[in-house]
């Protein structure tokens, strides 16, 4: 037990000792930081009213307002390039094209498609006006056959003729029968002779005539007197449906011409001359856009093959700068708004920018929310190129009559923003809570806490006094020091800290 007691008092004496070397120590480092303090020199500043412009800054690249890299489409031996390097040219201008020599055969083939198309297109142009007479011929040709058709179809419903030519076909019936009685009456007095009689055998010629006349009286009077025959009937009511069907055909086909080509018909041949315009396409490299040459790989005699690279064509009418800009920030963007551009490869020069075009869906990138905002650059300048580094400033805001403070006069502790003043008696200082507005580059706006032409200090001192009496017992053991925070400084707890002498 007494060895214990012996062990804790050795210790205990020796954490004694090393407390009261460390008070000690620490105590004549604050009192070489007040002496340094009082001995610094405090630059001050009057609060102004002034403008704040507030800014965003934001870094991108420059594009031009179309680009395209143009490949070959096809295989074979280049025979023209019809531009250079930095050439500007036009909308559908033909820029290479291959050797018609070295072409495949289904190209060849679709030279002669794309010919045999745009004829048959002119020709339904040309042809619009003959083709329109043929069918009204038609039509008409077919409306008489149907009217001929129902008339006579509408014949079969009445007698097959008049009264008296009944009447008459009756009575030749009879005279032909009478004949015939008479001729047989003759025949039957001479038929037992000898067939080789003269008599007899013109007897029954005779006979035979008159019964051939009967026969034909009696067909054309039965025919006149009776009804319709039923076969004749659906003759004719097939006759009349095909006409009306033909009608309506020819009917159709008048009304497809009579304005010229129809829609359908003008669409479906400049669809073939599309289709084949696309197949013989593939042998050149034509310009989709107007704008500038800005890379040529292409030269005559090379051996290419399709998706490689012919040249690229950049329309720089119009420049523009993507940016990325912070979601913190992108709510305050907005079409319209001025911007000043720099460019890494254009050290010397600014460049006036329009924000053109604000995203509305962000990406994250290393853990940050980005949106994407393009400026439109209004110079026309030919240093500025595609692809160069730009760094932009947009201005989001511009308030006029604020109070204005430097942002080197600004301190931040426990969420409170401080500002130091100068002491009442000339010397030392004493810190001021302040709320903040906007802020640029150089100054910050206040909106409570201080008053116009108020004297500030704007290099704060880097450690507060403890008191106005920082000395004694307490300066000692470092009771009552402030805190740094953020460099800036604090009072107890964190808290600012009061000016005060050097005790």
């Amino acid at each position: 037990m007494k060895r214990f007691i012996k062990w804790f008092l050795i210790v205990a004496g020796i954490a004694v000792v090393a407390f009261l070397g460390y008070t000690f120590i620490r105590a004549r480092v604050v009192r070489a930081q007040f002496n340094a303090q009082r001995s610094q020199t405090y630059e001050t500043a009057p609060v102004t009213r002034g403008t704040l412009n507030t800014t965003i800054l934001a870094s991108g690249s420059v594009r031009a307002r179309q680009s395209a890299v143009l490949n070959w489409q096809a295989s074979g031996k280049v025979g023209r390039v019809t531009v250079s390097l930095g050439d500007t040219v036009q909308a559908e201008q033909e820029l290479a094209a291959l050797d018609p020599t070295s072409l495949s055969q289904n190209l060849i083939q679709a030279q002669s498609d794309l010919i045999s198309a745009q004829q048959a297109l002119q020709d339904l142009k040309d042809n619009a006006g003959t083709a329109a007479a043929e069918a009204q011929s038609k039509l008409v040709a077919a409306q008489k056959e149907l009217d001929d058709a129902k008339t006579a179809r509408a014949s079969l419903n009445y007698k097959r003729a008049s009264q008296d030519t009944i009447d008459a076909a009756h009575a030749n019936l009879v005279l032909a029968q009478t004949e015939v009685d008479n001729a047989q009456s003759f025949f039957d007095q001479v038929k037992d002779r000898p067939e080789t009689d003269q008599l007899r055998a013109q007897a029954l010629s005779n006979l035979a005539t008159a019964k051939q006349k009967r026969d034909r009286n009696l067909a054309n009077y039965n025919w006149l007197v009776s009804g319709p025959d039923p076969i004749e009937v659906a003759q004719a009511d097939a006759r009349v449906k095909l006409a009306e069907t033909s009608l309506a055909d020819a009917q159709r086909a008048y009304d497809k011409v009579k304005d010229g080509p129809s829609a359908d018909d003008l669409k479906l041949a400049e669809n073939r001359v599309t289709i084949a315009q696309a197949a013989v396409n593939q042998s050149r490299i034509t310009a989709p856009f107007s704008g500038t040459v800005t890379s040529l790989t292409a030269l005559p005699g090379d051996i290419v093959s399709p998706n490689q690279e012919a040249l690229r064509l950049d329309d720089l009418s119009s420049v523009y700068v993507d940016l990325q800009v912070t979601e913190v920030d992108i709510n305050k963007i907005q079409v319209g708004q001025s911007a000043e551009v720099t460019l890494d490869a254009v050290a010397d020069a600014k460049f006036n920018g329009q924000v053109v075009e604000v995203g509305q869906v962000g990406s994250t990138s290393g853990g940050v929310v980005y949106f994407g905002v393009t400026l439109q650059i209004k110079e026309s300048d030919p240093r500025v190129r595609p692809g160069m580094t730009a760094s932009a400033s947009i201005a989001v805001s511009s308030q006029q009559g604020v109070l204005l403070v430097p942002n080197r006069a600004i301190s931040t502790q426990n969420g409170r923003h401080i500002v130091y003043v100068p002491g009442s008696n000339g010397t030392g200082f004493r810190p001021v809570t302040v709320q903040v507005g906007d802020s640029d580059e150089s100054n910050t706006i206040i909106t409570s806490g201080l008053k116009e032409g108020e004297q500030i200090i704007t290099n704060p001192p880097s450690l507060s006094t403890t008191s106005t009496q920082a000395g004694g017992f307490r300066g000692l053991f470092g009771i009552g020091g402030g805190q740094r925070t953020n460099g800036q400084p604090g009072g107890n707890n964190g808290q600012p800290g009061g000016g005060g002498t050097n005790p």
